[in-house]
């Protein structure tokens, strides 16, 4: 599959580098579930020129611990040092691995299921993070211009054929915050997949994409997965 290219200002965006990958799982009857990962790439007019701009982007976010002293909930990253503001006499102590971690960057945070994989990757003026479970790719996206939804909708629909595409524009509350968004339902081999992409607004110059990617049954139902996943993103998004 051929890249699908999005021009924005003097830079072109790449999206789609790699092809998409069929994941098929079988129960008592076979259910077609699609996943593909979407690799951004922008090239300069002398070609790719990627790099991680910080390093501690690329580290996968620590495993969040939960300490019951004595009836009192404490949250700590491992590895981190966790200082009690009392002095506390024959306390009973619960250590607990939470099933979730949480993204944090300077601009937002929020917790996700321990168990997606994670992955980050940068090139000159984006970078971008995704989480992988088993029916859904979240992607986080920071361009360092404001590259509009629209654009990258559109493109998409162009790259996939407007035959196998519809869309529509929504606002939604992610994180208690009503929030503009473009939705994307696909049918490739017969199987359907539905994007959601929310602008996040972030102050700043930089534009914030939370890209929602699901692989849903064919009568458009989404898994539990998802839904489960979305409710965690929602209720723990905070933007700086």
């Amino acid at each position: 599959m051929s890249p699908l290219e999005l021009r924005f200002g003097n830079r072109r965006y790449l999206l789609l580098k790699h092809t998409f990958a069929i994941c098929l799982i079988t129960k008592t009857t076979i259910l077609k579930r699609l996943l593909f990962l979407i690799t951004v790439i922008i090239l300069g007019t002398s070609g790719i020129r990627g790099q991680v701009n910080n390093i501690n982007d690329s580290i996968e976010p620590k495993t969040i611990i939960e300490i019951n002293i004595s009836g009192r909930q404490y949250i700590v990253a491992e590895g981190e040092v966790l200082h009690l503001d009392t002095t506390i006499t024959n306390a009973s102590v619960k250590v607990k691995v939470s099933d979730n971690k949480k993204f944090e960057s300077s601009s937002l945070s929020f917790e996700y299921p321990k168990y997606l994989a994670f992955d980050f990757s940068s090139s000159a003026g984006l970078k971008n993070w995704t989480f992988t479970g088993n029916n859904i790719v979240i992607i986080l996206f920071e361009f360092e211009e404001n590259v509009p939804l629209s654009a990258i909708r559109d493109e998409m629909i162009n790259k996939f054929g407007k035959e196998n595409c519809s869309s529509e524009d929504f606002q939604k509350e992610l994180g208690s915050r009503k929030l503009d968004g473009k939705r994307l339902n696909v049918t490739i081999v017969g199987s359907p997949l539905v994007i959601d992409m929310y602008d996040l607004k972030v102050p700043g110059n930089n534009k914030w994409v939370l890209y929602f990617q699901n692989s849903v049954a064919d009568d458009g139902k989404y898994s539990e997965e998802s839904k489960q996943i979305f409710q965690l993103i929602d209720s723990t998004l905070k933007v700086m």
